[in-house]
């Protein structure tokens, strides 16, 4: 009984120890993602946005710049760019907030939901280490039936994780299923979509509801 016992017990410990390290990995991924705030005006008026965005790196192409990744509907043109303030929060910590630099560099491809525009070398120095870009990939396309995860906050306050799994690719948009009971909310637009090795490989654009259900749509950063 007690060797049943100690081996029980050491079955806890590395179950604790799995999830600590699952836990770990999630704040990996989710790190140098933060809320986007920005005031729009139109026609109408003023407008008042909120969204998420994500810092992000091309190691094999653009090495040592940093990068700020949302949705065009978040940030449609440079204008907006220098209205953001992007909020970047870490549990047990103050939040951090900078502003990106369009005139450094800013694009937004035709017709396609998702803006990449630069972030100062300055602004990056002062960033928390906690804030890690996320490594973008312009090459993948993930496969139906991958896992992915999604990483994005909800109505600007809470920060959740989603569990996704990717349903086709139609032209560079990527349609995929959340797995979670949870469905991201108004505010999780611009949050990116991570593989298995922790690469970025989609921007989140919104949920469609279809007949067999709720999917969501992202574009897919080899659109860059």
């Amino acid at each position: 009984m007690q060797e049943l016992s100690q081996g029980v017990d050491r079955q806890k410990i590395c179950l604790q120890r799995e999830e600590s390290a699952n836990s770990k990995q999630l704040q990996r991924l989710g790190s140098g993602v933060c809320i986007i705030e920005v005031e729009v005006e139109d026609a109408e008026g003023i407008e008042s946005k909120v969204g998420t965005g994500f810092l992000g790196i091309f190691p094999d192409h653009l090495a040592g710049l940093l990068f700020l990744v949302t949705c065009r509907h978040v940030l449609p043109d440079e204008a907006s760019c220098d209205n953001a303030i992007c909020t970047f929060e870490a549990s047990g910590q103050p939040g951090h907030s900078l502003s990106p630099s369009p005139a450094l560099g800013f694009a937004a491809p035709p017709f396609l939901d998702v803006v990449i525009t630069r972030v100062s070398s300055e602004v990056a120095t002062g960033l928390p280490r906690n804030q890690q870009p996320q490594e973008m990939d312009l090459t993948e396309t993930p496969l139906p039936g991958e896992d992915l995860l999604l990483h994005g906050y909800c109505r600007g306050r809470a920060f959740c994780t989603f569990a996704c799994r990717a349903l086709a690719v139609s032209g560079e948009i990527l349609r995929f299923e959340v797995l979670s009971d949870d469905l991201p909310e108004t505010g999780a637009s611009g949050s990116p979509l991570t593989n298995r090795r922790g690469q970025a490989v989609a921007v989140h654009m919104g949920l469609w509801h279809q007949d067999s259900g709720v999917e969501g749509r992202a574009t897919l950063l080899r659109a860059l």
